[in-house]
């Protein structure tokens, strides 16, 4: 369709618009039609055309990302299209993807190869008449209606930010096979998928009252901040702390100086306290590029003794991995669902303190409301978690609603499944009743074998295994598989509770199923031949029988779930008369033990009837049945065994604990009370630690038990274990205040017994008395009970000289700091051996609280310590304004007091980015905010090392007296440091935006900001430096000759290296240093590819640049056995292969020399090395051959590939006439002694010009084997 439309441009007729034929194409001459306008053209091959008017087109117009230049392609493009093509335009298609808009261009020109300008003022001016009027059709309303472009630009931009940087994490972790098996050696426990569901449930908006509380913010900001969130049942716990891990991911995703990791507690998933500070460590080992060295140590002394790191070990790996962080957050969920009984959750607790006290990590906890979990925070920021009003909004009508809608969902869901076939329906019944009642989650081979099992065979059927997409389907989307893990699992966490609470309705004897599967799965025939001797026999039977794992650890507790009548049955199916009663596993156990430790009595009784059951067996553990028995609260076969005859009620295990001491520990107090009254045991017993029976249940807080021993005859209450401790002192620091009672009231305990350590006596805890431990970890009831005790030190000083009140000020309830500074025998001022005071720990913790309470004593708030750093230094440190406050409120403290570092409270603060202190230094008058430490650094100078500081340095830069151009003692300015340590632009922008920086500044070496931050690889600093009006050489050298060039180019910062070399004339690709390298030599040297390519396709590179020593870039990458690099090189034919050293070592002798092999072998594909059999041209100076270097250094495979293939000279010598044949006999390497005897031409007794033989240096060296051996076997061929 078209209308007729009058011209209106008088200046541009149908004559400016030629059109040329379709096969006329002007390639050859583009460059003067460019800027001739066609005047060029052939004006013969112009259509003629009669004058027409100028219409308005309706139709199709095509959008690419290509220029059409060619007529054929243009006419090829509307045929394509069916001859409905208008137009082509680049750029609206790519607008449309992502902005809501409407497209007005103007169009000129035919989309061939000729130029023509003069219809270009005509299509812009229609185009913007066109945009005018239809502007006034557009209703404001409609417009406020869209998202503004700002929104959609920075969703563009975070999209494209978070794509770079999961390319590069992709790219990071495809070299990390090795760290993926170390960090699955580690634990395998995960809690993504925990995460991930609970960030499905959360409506829009949820928890923002939770962010954006005060308490929340001050944890967030802070360092060595805890928040604790209890909250009742179904408050949304779990939901808000996903929302609190999401927060955190997102806030810092691109940062990788913090570290997160969290933690979901599930009374159902019953991990360890080993487990869960294990799933610390991995979390934040994989956040890292790679693997820490101290992962990789811990590894690497456990891996080749397949033995697992102790939990001391784990912790300080785990310390030690913190410490790389500049922060961290741990979060842990749910604390009230970890284990209590066995120390699980006070263990936890103790770990995660200690890595805040060693790291200043961040922590976040959520809890029931339980108080001897409170008391564990006392003191620490806390936020009550409850329905809150903001919640409800977004939650709808409610948890019970969208709980019932759930229920009848998954009602109808499992009516479905039993519409389908017979065998789908119990297929499908089995997989879930499997996967909701199995102890633990289920690969997909271990469900499928678990499916496969008949009752009554002896082995399995291959042919039985399911299918994984039958499995799926006939689940009709109740199940999923990770696909990382390959755990099948049920879809989402609400699948799992509904079924564990409605599943004995659907699966009435899924536990009975359970059970004779895996006693049956036992009882195969392929399991008869009894232990594996090596764990490599153990891994390959796990490998063919995927259920043998589950079924051997977990048969016991299905079976304990079932009626008596099944008791019997699993006992006969599992230990039938063909059955070895005496087959162990790897832990050396027997089936009498896990029926000992799973508490079946009548299967013990059954199996002790059976020949060779042999009834004082120990694991590897060195437990006994007993023991084993004992430790799982087996009371009834405990009751059982104690009656047997010549059973040894005392016996130890391998940490020297006893079956009491065992029971004791895990609080099965029935147990205890059986073996107290058999008056066969030692209730003193001491284990390697030398804790007691007493000792173990007074830590674990197990009241009856402590009772019980307290009341045997002959307790000593007050046993010492190898650290010194002494019951009370493990139940006051465990906050045990019904075992505090007890003993307190025992006679003979020391109240003021002090312990040590067993390593020296300044490790930290050493010299404390229990009423030092209860400060800390205890609570205020256990303190007013040790204060009502005559006789107790309140003043005592540990190791370390520090006092109850030290430790209080730092960790304890606000409320026992309160009571201590209530005893006249207190000094609220004491210094310890640091020359800390008490307000100086509490000042670094931020407890405000407490530091009002000290400061109402009268103590000096300006105390130095060892290092000279004051509370106002620790305070501004570990950000805390609040506490920064109030001491500058006292006007006692110098705001300007430096450390031994020559430190300040505002260095400390700016390079801690906290804002609000920085804002309360400054704004006191007698601040000096140019202060230099003894590096000659500002505070300035600090703040721009941290990418979050944009905000600190424009306070410290709106300040008059701060230098920006201020050089610390290195010659470093803040712009300097900015570049090096910039992970954003901000502060950057800000330093450039002073009109007196200079951008361009040079430290002691020499090196500007540019140079630092090209070989940070800084882009987008350096694209803010070249851009600064050419103020800054990009090519400057630095005292060592170095360009930024040459610094990108050896660390392998290609981004950097493009925005160098795009610069031009402005920086010299091939400059060389003082020591002749280029950036090429550097690139080559340090196998950097990408690099290498980039900069052998600039005009002028010099392949073959030699440096100080005559290497070459090949000669380099030979060096280091870069295969891809080297092929790379020699495949340039600018590049010399041959190029020799100033020690006449070419790239191959260097090759050969470092076992190189597969680069060595690289040389017999090219054509130009097909001579390096010639001697000259591949000795060194000292006439040492390719194949003396090998001979001499041991490379066997080296020494064969020049035999056999390069057909060296094997009898070449060197300056001192030493054949490789006598290199390698001295050197004892017999293997190359014996290939080269054989070779033909080898003078077997050659002399050096000493006269020394081959058969002279083996005798003298003591080589036997080449003495005896082989030399004289050659003697007699």
């Amino acid at each position: 369709m078209s209308i007729s439309m009058k011209s209106t441009d008088s200046n541009v007729t149908l004559a400016s618009s030629d059109l040329e034929e379709e096969e006329y194409d002007e390639d050859d001459e583009e460059e003067e039609a460019v800027t001739s306008g066609c005047r060029s053209c052939d004006k013969t091959r112009t259509v003629k055309r009669k004058p027409r008017d100028i219409r308005i087109h309706y139709g199709l117009i095509a959008s690419g990302n290509q220029v059409i230049k060619d007529a054929a392609i243009r006419d090829k493009l509307k045929k394509d299209l069916g001859n409905h093509v208008l137009c082509i335009e680049m750029e609206a298609a790519g607008l449309m993807n992502n902005f809501p808009c409407m497209v007005i261009r103007g169009i000129c020109d035919y989309a061939d190869s000729h130029k023509n300008d003069a219809w270009q003022e005509h299509a812009a001016a229609v185009a913007a008449a066109f945009a005018k009027e239809l502007l006034e059709y557009v209703q404001p309303s409609d417009v406020n209606g869209e998202r503004p472009v700002k929104d959609i630009v920075g969703q563009i931009l975070d999209a494209t930010s978070r794509t770079e940087a999961k390319v590069t994490t992709a790219v990071s972790k495809l070299d990390r096979k090795e760290d993926l098996e170390i960090l699955k050696w580690i634990t395998t426990s995960e809690y993504g998928s925990q995460q991930s569901d609970s960030l499905r449930r959360r409506q829009a908006g949820t928890g923002e009252w939770l962010l954006n509380s005060k308490e929340f913010q001050e944890w967030c900001k802070g360092s060595s901040k805890t928040l604790f969130c209890p909250g009742i049942p179904g408050a949304g716990k779990t939901i808000l702390t996903s929302v609190v891990i999401n927060h955190i991911d997102e806030q810092f995703q691109y940062d990788t100086t913090v570290g997160v990791a969290y933690i979901y507690c599930n009374f159902q998933r019953k991990h360890g306290a080993e487990d869960m500070i294990q799933s610390l460590l991995r979390q934040l080992s994989q956040r890292q590029p790679s693997l820490p060295k101290a992962v990789k140590a811990l590894y690497k002394r456990h891996s080749p003794k397949q033995t697992k790191p102790l939990l001391h070990e784990v912790s300080k790996t785990l310390k030690s991995v913190a410490a790389i962080y500049s922060k961290v957050f741990i979060i842990v969920d749910a604390l009230d669902e970890c284990q209590a009984s066995n120390r699980c959750r006070q263990t936890l607790l103790s770990e995660i303190f200690s890595l805040q006290a060693a790291t200043g990590a961040n922590f976040f906890a959520t809890s029931r409301h339980i108080p001897e979990i409170r008391e564990q925070f006392n003191g620490t920021l806390s936020l009550e978690i409850r329905a809150h009003d903001e919640d409800s909004r977004y939650q709808g009508s409610g948890e019970e609603k969208k709980l019932a809608v759930l229920n009848q969902a998954y009602d109808d869901a499992m009516k479905r499944i039993r519409q389908q076939s017979t065998d789908f329906t119990q297929l499908a019944e089995r997989i879930i009743s499997w996967i909701t009642y199995a102890k633990r989650s289920l690969t997909v081979r271990e469900l499928q074998h678990a499916l496969a099992v008949e009752v009554g065979k002896s082995e399995l059927d291959p042919d039985n295994c399911s299918h994984i997409d039958l499995m799926i389907f006939v689940c009709n989307g109740l199940v999923t598989v990770d696909e990382e893990s390959n755990i099948i699992r049920l879809v989402h966490y609400t699948t799992q509770e509904y079924f564990e609470q409605s599943g004995s309705r659907w699966f009435p004897d899924a536990q009975t199923d359970l059970a004779i599967t895996c006693v049956t799965y036992l009882s195969f025939d392929a399991f008869k031949s009894g232990r594996c001797q090596t764990a490599k026999a153990f891994e390959e039977k796990l490998q063919l029988h995927a259920l043998y794992d589950y079924a051997a650890q977990n048969w016991g507790y299905h079976a304990y779930a079932q009626p008596k009548r099944m008791k019997k049955y699993v006992a006969r199916a599992l230990l039938a008369k063909k059955q070895n009663p005496y087959v162990q596993d790897t832990n050396k156990r027997t089936p009498l033990f896990y029926a000992a430790g799973n508490g079946h009595a009548a299967v013990v009784r059954f199996l002790l009837t059976m020949k060779g059951t042999y009834l004082h067996a120990v694991d590897r553990y060195g437990q006994t049945i007993l023991s084993y028995a004992a430790k799982r609260g087996s009371e009834a076969v405990v009751m059982l065994l104690i009656d047997m005859d010549g059973i040894n009620l005392d016996t130890k295990s391998n940490s020297e604990q006893t079956p009491l001491s065992h029971a004791a520990e895990k609080g099965h107090e029935a147990v205890v009370k059986l073996l107290l009254a058999s008056k066969c045991v030692d209730p003193n017993s001491q284990c390697l630690e030398l804790q007691t029976p007493l000792s173990y249940a007074a830590d674990a807080g197990h009241e009856g038990i402590v009772k019980l021993l307290l009341g045997t005859d002959g307790v000593n209450p007050d046993a010492k274990d190898r650290s010194g401790r002494t019951p009370l002192s493990l139940a006051a620091s465990t906050a045990h205040k019904a075992v505090v009672n007890l003993l307190l009231a025992a006679e003979g305990v020391n109240l003021n017994s002090k312990c040590c350590s067993s390593y020296d006596n300044t490790s930290e805890g050493a010299g404390r008395t229990p009423f030092s431990w209860a400060v800390t970890h205890g609570s205020v009831e256990v303190e007013e009970l040790l204060l009502a005790k005559h006789g107790v030190d309140l003043d005592c000083r540990d190791a370390n000289g520090r006092t109850p009140l030290s430790y209080a000020a730092q960790y304890g309830p606000e409320a026992v700091v309160k009571l201590l500074l209530a005893k006249n025998k207190i000094d609220p001022d004491s210094s310890d051996d640091s020359g800390r005071t008490p307000l100086s720990y509490a000042a670094e913790r931020g407890r405000e609280g407490v530091v009002s309470l000290l400061l109402a004593k009268d103590v000096n708030p300006d105390s130095k310590d060892n290092e000279d750093k004051t509370p106002l230094s620790h305070a501004a440190r570990t950000q805390s304004p609040a506490v920064v406050k109030l001491l500058l409120a006292t006007e006692r403290v110098n705001p300007n007091s430096q450390d031994t570092e020559g430190r300040t409270p505002l260095s400390w603060a700016a390079k801690g980015y906290n804002e609000a202190t920085v804002m309360l230094l400054l704004a006191t008058s007698s601040v000096d905010p140019d202060l230099r430490s003894k590096d000659g650094r500002t505070a300035l100078s600090y703040a721009v090392c941290d990418y979050r500081a944009a905000v600190v340095v424009q306070l410290l830069l709106a300040n008059s007296g701060i230098d920006p151009n201020s050089k610390d003692n290195k010659g470093r300015t803040p712009l300097s440091w900015a570049a090096e340590h910039g992970w954003t632009t901000e502060a950057m922008e800000t330093l450039l935006a002073k009109d007196n920086i200079d951008q361009d500044s040079r430290d002691n070496d020499n090196r500007t900001p540019l140079s630092y931050a090209a070989e940070r690889g800084r882009e987008a600093i350096i694209k803010l430096l070249l851009a600064s009006n050419l103020r800054v050489d990009a090519d400057s050298k630095d005292d060592s000759g170095r360009t930024p060039l040459s610094y990108a180019a050896e660390n392998g910062q290609r981004e950097v290296v493009d925005l160098l070399l795009a610069t031009g004339q402005r920086v010299n690709a091939d400059s060389k240093d003082i020591n002749g390298r280029s950036p090429l030599s550097y690139a080559a040297g340090n196998g950097k590819t990408a690099i290498v390519e980039l900069l052998l396709a600039t005009d002028s590179i010099d392949a073959n640049s030699l440096d100080s020593n005559h290497r070459t870039p090949l000669s380099w990458a030979a060096g280091i056995g870069d295969v891809e690099m080297v092929n790379l090189l020699l495949t340039n034919p600018t590049v010399d292969s041959n190029s020799p050293d100033k020690d006449g070592q070419t790239p191959f002798w260097w090759a050969a020399k470092r076992e190189y092999e597969i680069i060595t072998e690289q040389w017999w594909h090219f054509d130009a090395l097909k001579l390096w059999g010639k001697r000259n041209e591949t000795s060194d100076k000292d006439d040492e051959s390719p194949l003396w270097a090998a001979a001499c250094n041991g490379h066997v495979e080296i020494v064969k590939l020049l035999l056999e293939k390069y057909c060296v000279e094997p009898d070449s010598k060197n300056k001192d006439d030493e054949s490789p044949l006598l290199a390698a006999s001295c050197n004892g390497h017999a293997e190359i002694v014996r290939l080269l005897v054989l070779e033909d031409g080898v003078d077997i007794d050659s002399k050096d010009t000493e006269g020394k033989s081959p058969l002279w240096f083996a005798s003298r060296n003591g080589h036997a084997e080449i003495d005896t051996g082989v030399m004289c076997d050659a003697e007699w061929t």
